[in-house]
């Protein structure tokens, strides 16, 4: 399957770096599908089948680790692959993220490059 066949559903609250993600994946050749809170995104994951899922855990108000334990629940998305995007990295961030159901962990702010290679690993 080509990039342009792969899915990425966004859930970030930043408008900034909703923005931001969005086109980098999209100029990459992936579908992007963005919210900007707990509540679109899981709206939109009732609607969309995404390939990976890449969710900002630290929303005003939301617990994202919450949100992440809740995709896993929701059917059809057991498997597919969320990654956290954090500016909380450390050996207690990246504990916390393996508990609560990502597969893994971005930094932010986003290194690029950086981005899309630990992502295409999980789509590969």
């Amino acid at each position: 399957m080509t990039k342009k066949n792969r899915v990425v559903v966004s859930i970030e609250a930043n408008a900034i770096n909703r923005y931001m993600i969005k086109s980098l994946l999209e100029s990459d050749g992936y579908s992007v599908h963005d919210a900007d809170s707990k509540k679109s995104g899981l709206e939109l994951l009732d609607t969309v089948v995404p390939d990976a899922i890449l969710i900002d855990l630290h929303m005003p108000g939301v617990d994202g680790y919450a949100i992440t334990q809740h995709i896993r629940t929701i059917h059809g998305l057991a498997n597919t692959p969320i990654i956290a995007l954090t500016t909380h990295v450390g050996i207690e961030g990246y504990s916390k993220n393996a508990i609560s159901g990502c597969d893994g962990c971005i930094q932010k702010p986003i290194n690029a490059q950086l981005f899309l290679n630990n992502l295409s690993k999980f789509l590969t």
